[in-house]
């Protein structure tokens, strides 16, 4: 079991994605804190390689609305409102001026906006979540 206390920012971040990709095939039932990294995870990895429009329309698209919530549960309100705005465009969406546009906000503001950077504000909420939440990793409170 690995110990939260001595795990860096970076190393919590990546014990964790690696955990959600491995259990995929179960996201439903993974607890709330690993779900929202997938989903922030994912949705990095799909805009970065092509855009909002690829987030859509690839199979990550159909948990828009999750992620969108999840950015707004790390403290990115306006990720999440852009995430909301596409997720209402939605993956069959032609509006290219809207899509474009979204596209130039998005990266204008990912991974770091006025409220902060991505990355520090999901290490920062997955160590104010309980230990449980968290598998494989215990921290003093959870002894």
């Amino acid at each position: 079991m690995l110990d939260l206390q001595s795990l860096t920012d970076d190393e919590l971040l990546n014990y964790v994605v690696d955990y959600a990709f491995q259990q995929e095939e179960r996201l439903t039932e993974l607890s709330v804190p690993v779900q929202t990294v997938y989903f922030i995870s994912n949705f990095e990895a799909e805009f970065y390689n092509g855009g909002i429009q690829q987030f859509l329309t690839n199979s990550s698209g159909q948990f828009a609305k999750e992620t969108a919530a999840s950015f707004a549960s790390i403290g990115a309100s306006g990720l999440a409102a852009l995430l909301q705005e596409a997720a209402a465009l939605g993956p069959e969406s032609t509006d290219e001026e809207a899509l474009a546009k979204l596209n130039h906000e998005l990266h204008a503001i990912y991974p770091t906006s006025a409220e902060g950077n991505v990355g520090d504000q999901l290490s920062s909420y997955l160590r104010n979540q309980p230990a449980e939440s968290l598998p494989g990793i215990s921290s003093p409170a959870a002894g």
